[in-house]
């Protein structure tokens, strides 16, 4: 049984820390910190490159991407000429059968796709748009996709 008196190491350490003035103690209601700019409803934005509408005009964006976006409406293309809607963005993913359907093996076959791009944009509208998905289906399609690719890149 331990003596009422005397403390248990540790507080003895810290004691000894604080004696030696090694780590001042501040009152964290006293720290004044600087006001930061609060991002408010403005995207996160991967890349602010100017990227021409060639079609159909962009819903508002949440992630924007080289070429890719997540909107408040789904998956768009910058340009404006290919979308989809959010209730969608699971498509291919809801068995692991299914992956040779799912988006990114679909957007992988087409040439003028910034795949890369494309992946990071999807996962990220699958976690803002809070789409339920099995986290093994999604590495399925992704692998899928992966044997598509040149190089597996």
């Amino acid at each position: 049984m331990a003596d009422e008196e005397t403390p248990p190491r540790i507080w003895r350490t810290v004691d000894e820390i604080l004696a030696a003035k090694r780590f001042p103690l501040v009152d964290i209601a006293d720290i004044k910190l600087e006001e930061t700019k609060k991002r408010g409803d403005r995207p996160i934005e991967h890349c602010t490159a100017e990227v021409k509408n060639r079609g159909e005009p962009l819903h508002r964006i949440l992630w924007r991407g080289r070429q890719w976006a997540v909107t408040v409406y789904g998956v768009e293309a910058l340009d404006g000429t290919y979308f989809f809607d959010r209730s969608r963005i699971a498509d291919g993913v809801v068995s692991k059968f299914d992956a040779h359907h799912s988006w990114p093996v679909h957007m992988a076959e087409k040439t003028w796709v910034d795949i890369d791009d494309f992946v990071t944009c999807w996962l990220v509208a699958i976690t803002l748009h809070g789409v339920k998905v099995n986290s093994k289906h999604v590495t399925a399609a992704l692998s899928e996709m992966m044997d598509l690719t040149p190089d597996g890149e």
